[in-house]
């Protein structure tokens, strides 16, 4: 599969997605990952869908963990795998990752709340 080919799927996933089929689009995250083990928005993007199903928070954490050690100056990667530890009840490892967030885009507005909630959570 050449590059070409891999936007494509991610774009055909992620129009998926919108439609609300998070199914059939984690199968495609899933062998976009399997065959570009070095994809960060294919990582990224599987770790959303599966936080969307709400029904495996930890698969969905390994797969953000996965996307933030490959770009990890992405501050929406950060920003979902906080979003994942927070459903987790994590909430420590949540507001290190609102925090990492908001130390590469101090103005992203959605880090600065989830960060409170991760703290609100912990106590």
């Amino acid at each position: 599969m050449s590059t070409t080919e891999l936007h494509a799927e991610l774009e055909r996933a992620l129009k998926l997605c919108q439609a609300g089929d998070f199914a059939d689009a984690e199968q495609i995250y899933r062998k976009l990952t399997h065959t570009y083990a070095d994809a960060p928005d294919a990582w990224n993007m599987l770790a959303v869908v599966l936080y969307q199903q709400q029904t495996r928070l930890d698969e969905a954490a390994g797969a953000a963990r996965r996307a933030t050690q490959l770009r990890p100056h992405i501050a929406p990667y950060w920003l979902m795998r906080g979003n994942i530890d927070l459903a987790g009840k994590r909430f420590s490892d949540a507001s290190e990752s609102f925090g990492r967030a908001i130390t590469i885009d101090p103005a992203f507005a959605e880090a600065h709340y989830r960060l409170a909630l991760s703290y609100h959570g912990a106590y």
